[in-house]
């Protein structure tokens, strides 16, 4: 089968395939970059100097994972146009392969997030929540959101690694380890 060559049908088939996870995983990384911005705005209101003292990993490691995440909305964004605006005369295979090495090298970059995410969630534990005054608001609120943007990254990376896995064995032919 991977001697098999690919019909234009079959390649905008796995184009028309591939449009539903590129934007599926541009609006995970839209919600976790918004849980990023939130957690980053509690921390920079908080007035208690010992509270920012204490929160410095958590607020250095948000804006790393920020470094990793913004570039990727953008990338995933223009592979949303590319596929939107491709003509039914081009050949879509260059766009497939693109898309497909994105997804395994955000793949990568996940794993660097989910890092990221961890010692953050482990240093929020750690930090006294009477050390925080935020009117309103409670650290418990702030725990709950980093939380969830490990959890949604946990997510994110299953689902990364799944379509990766589910194009190699449908397509083989597009997708094999000497392309």
């Amino acid at each position: 089968m991977p001697n098999q060559t690919i019909s234009k049908n079959n390649a905008f088939q796995v184009l028309t395939e591939l449009d539903k996870p590129t934007k599926d995983y541009f609006f995970t990384l839209k919600e976790i970059q918004a849980l990023h911005n939130a957690v980053i705005h509690f921390i920079g209101n908080e007035s208690n100097p010992q509270f920012k003292k204490d929160i410095q990993t958590v607020h250095s490691v948000l804006y790393g994972s920020l470094q990793i995440i913004s570039p990727w909305i953008d990338q995933l964004d223009q592979q949303i146009d590319a596929i939107a605006d491709i003509a039914e005369t081009a050949d879509p295979t260059a766009l497939i392969r693109a898309i497909y090495n994105d997804f395994q090298h955000l793949d990568v970059d996940v794993q660097h997030l989910k890092n990221l995410i961890k010692i953050a969630n482990d240093a929020i534990l750690q930090i006294n929540p009477a050390c925080f005054n935020h009117v309103g608001v409670e650290i418990s609120v702030i725990q709950w959101m980093i939380s969830a943007i490990k959890h949604m990254t946990n997510q994110l990376q299953s689902d990364i690694f799944s379509e990766c896995d589910v194009l190699e064995q449908l397509h083989p032919t597009m997708f094999n380890a000497g392309v």
